[in-house]
């Protein structure tokens, strides 16, 4: 019997790809695949390898593209999109594909096609609610929705990140309920520890508030600066650790002000044992688009894993599962007022049950639990290779 592979597109180079690689090895380790190939782009001095072995029976191609030299014009785009196109083509066209599998709407057209060429299943794996992002408006949107609404009925599965955008996937389109798989970590102890604290030079009577992930904007970062920029350091510190367009700015503000620190994003496997030398987490996100309202962020697990109480803005998917578990505290509106109460109540309450409360949040959502329903998921959609039969 030929093996039975499946293929994961993505179009970006694969430097923070936590959730397809815990997908794609789970999927593997239970046997639904023989073999899975990703295919991504390379990014020219990024330092990533062109072919990277996941694990024994998952490999990484990163695509070197010859447009990717032409700019960010929107012919660029195109011929990228064509040359990317024809080389996973070119490349697993003899791979025994039995399912491609797209992890962005852009590239879901693509994985279709490829899909029906090699009569193989199609999976949509979104990773947040693309047509309603932050920054998405007027034709690009318009074209977003024709797209997804399009390509939508062709798949055999759908896979989304929160309970509510299954919800909206379901009424807006009819479609049968997505399946709901959260990007936490594998279920891990991670003990306090004091590398943060040690690394910044902080005094012990300093609790850390942190924030990790990608700096940009709509996710509150201005309002925590306001916030503490004019908060003395006596007492709570505000750590952003990460990468983003709003990363120079924070790093200015950092060397004049003593209650606002700045450290680099740290490898992937490192990041949680830095977390957990924190003494908060917070992702006060800006109420800004539907995707935002609905998200529930890879950092909140990782604080929730690390056994941090954590502090959220009334996001609706944020708020309601923090609520649901008592593991901190939800700001009662958006905006630094609110952000500043917010944070004195969570110093006021028992930090011990707060944390306990968060890691019982971390055990009831880790990996262990999204990966079983996600293999329920494909065998119930008759994905696998034990549906050849």
């Amino acid at each position: 019997m030929s093996d039975f592979n499946a293929l994961h597109l993505s179009l970006t180079d694969f430097s923070n790809a936590s959730r397809v690689i815990k997908e794609t090895r789970s999927l593997t380790d239970a046997r639904v695949f023989d073999h899975i190939y990703i295919a991504a782009l390379h990014r020219s001095g990024a330092g990533l390898a062109e072919r990277e072995a996941i694990s024994s029976h998952v490999a990484l191609y990163r695509l070197v593209l010859a447009s990717r030299r032409l700019g960010a014009s929107i012919f660029a785009y195109g011929m990228m999109y064509l040359e990317f196109s024809i080389a996973v083509w070119r490349l697993f066209r003899n791979k025994q594909i039995k399912c491609v599998n797209a992890h962005s709407l852009a590239i879901l057209p693509v994985a279709w096609l490829l899909a029906r060429c090699w009569s193989a299943k199609l999976v949509y794996d979104a990773h947040e609610l693309e047509t309603e992002t932050n920054g998405l408006h007027g034709r690009r949107q318009r074209i977003s929705r024709w797209l997804e609404r399009k390509f939508i009925y062709r798949c055999d599965l759908v896979i989304v990140v929160g309970e509510s955008i299954a919800d909206w996937y379901a009424e807006t389109y009819k479609i049968d309920r997505p399946a709901v798989i959260f990007n936490a970590p594998v279920m891990q102890h991670y003990p306090e520890s004091t590398r943060l604290r040690d690394q910044l030079g902080l005094l012990p009577e300093q609790r850390i508030l942190l924030y990790q992930g990608l700096l940009t904007t709509g996710r509150g970062i201005e309002v925590l600066l306001e916030h503490f920029t004019s908060r003395p350091a006596t007492d709570l510190v505000m750590v952003f650790m990460g990468y983003g367009p709003l990363w120079g700015q924070i790093e200015r503000i950092a060397v004049t002000c003593s209650s606002v620190r700045a450290v680099r994003a740290v490898p992937p496997d490192e990041v949680l044992q830095y977390t957990a030398s924190a003494d908060y987490g917070v992702a006060y996100g800006d109420d800004i688009c539907l995707s935002y309202d609905l998200s529930m962020p890879n950092k909140l697990f990782e604080y929730l894993m690390a056994g941090l109480p954590v502090i959220v803005s009334p996001l609706h998917e944020m708020s309601t599962f923090v609520m649901k578990y008592s593991c901190g505290v939800v700001g009662k509106r958006f905006g630094a007022d609110s952000l500043a109460n917010a944070i004195e109540d969570l110093m006021q309450r028992d930090r011990a049950d707060l944390s306990a409360a968060a890691r019982l949040a971390a055990r009831d959502n880790a990996w262990e639990r999204q990966e079983e329903k996600m293999i329920c998921a494909y065998r119930c959609s008759k994905i696998g290779k034990d549906e050849l039969s």
